[in-house]
């Protein structure tokens, strides 16, 4: 009875169906030794509203996106925790009157769906649309778009974004970082900073939390996620500079800032001395936070390693060999001085032989 109701051409809309409604359906189709209907595709609505929107609303139930984004709300409407009580105690009793509420539930459940896709289509359908959206909603986009791998869509999305920031907004943080203001992360009154009780402080790690979809869409998470699309659009130049601006503080971001661009100086560039000028920055960045209270030895160990590993690129480079084919017998050959070699791993993981001289 439910496969005359898909036609082969049609496309399934759920929220949350692709991770359980549909999965359930072909269990039990499995179970009676039937194949599933066939559709032309699924879309779940659910990851996208998670992806979009989940930054600015309490949480992504369908009500929640009725009431904070459609500006809908129900009326006398059964809850979703009562249904299978309802539909037990039909199969028990046989009263359907109880029924009832839960089809005028389903029934609103599937109109907020289109609802939905015609607020998503009128606001995020085109470029003109996108203007005057919420730059959260924005940024949120722009990472749809790059799971779909349209990367100038997504980076077209961001510049919207930081564009409707206010003036000082996208610089303004940035800036009063580099002049040692603003820290929320290292004031004795931040939420993040644990309480002082005494005694021997703990190394607390200066590693930034990771970002959840919940997480707020801060100039500075836009812009992060501006530099990542241009990296990805092989636009390295344009994401060093990116980095650049990003690493102009003492915050955790302005030392993994410092390293993407020392990343994409030495890999994607071919500077390495300007690649090591990036590392030499991020080290001063983890001196002064050590200086603060704040150290990461994790960090200070892969900036030494990182640091060695360039040094003894550079050292090949002026003795004439190619990065990828020094030895140390050929090396040894060329510069009867070498004394030491540092092995380090490159891009593909090969282990490379670095002449370092005494």
């Amino acid at each position: 009875m439910l496969a005359a109701h898909i036609p082969a051409n049609a496309w399934l809309v759920t929220y949350n169906g692709r991770g359980f409604d549909w999965p359930l359906l072909v269990t039990r189709y499995r179970m009676s030794r039937r194949d599933p209907p066939v559709h032309a595709g699924h879309l779940d609505l659910l990851p996208f509203v998670r992806r979009v929107f989940r930054h600015r609303m309490t949480n992504a139930r369908l009500q929640t996106v009725e009431a904070e984004l459609l500006g809908l709300e129900r009326h006398e409407d059964v809850g979703g925790w009562e249904i299978p009580g309802r539909y037990l105690d039909f199969l028990r009793l046989g009263a359907a009157e109880p029924l009832m509420d839960v089809v005028r539930h389903n029934r609103e459940d599937v109109r907020s769906l289109a609802r939905l896709i015609a607020h998503v289509d009128a606001r995020f359908g085109d470029k003109v649309g996108r203007r005057g959206a919420h730059r959260g909603d924005l940024a949120g986009l722009a990472r749809a778009f790059g799971r779909e791998r349209r990367l100038y869509e997504a980076l077209d999305c961001l510049e919207t974004a930081i564009d409707r920031a206010p003036p000082s907004a996208v610089g303004g943080q940035i800036a009063d970082r580099a002049r040692g203001g603003n820290q929320s992360d290292d004031q004795w009154w931040a939420p993040g900073r644990p309480a002082d009780f005494g005694g021997r402080p703990p190394i607390q790690p200066s590693g930034p939390t990771p970002l959840q979809l919940d997480s707020p869409w801060t100039e500075e998470r836009i812009l992060i996620e501006r530099a990542r699309v241009l990296r990805r659009l092989g636009r390295f130049g344009d994401a060093a500079a990116a980095w650049e601006g990003l690493a102009a503080g003492i915050g955790p971001f302005a030392v993994l800032a410092w390293i993407e661009v020392a990343k994409l100086r030495e890999h994607r560039l071919g500077d390495l001395v300007g690649a090591l000028a990036a590392v030499d920055r991020a080290a001063a960045v983890v001196s002064r936070r050590r200086a603060l209270g704040r150290p990461d030895p994790r960090i200070e160990g892969q900036l030494a390693h990182r640091r060695a590993r360039l040094t003894g690129r550079r050292a090949i480079a002026r003795n004439g060999l190619p990065p990828d084919s020094g030895t140390t017998a050929g090396a040894a050959a060329m510069d009867p001085v070498a004394a030491s070699v540092v092995q380090s791993g490159g891009l593909a993981g090969t282990v490379r032989a670095a002449l370092v001289r005494r």
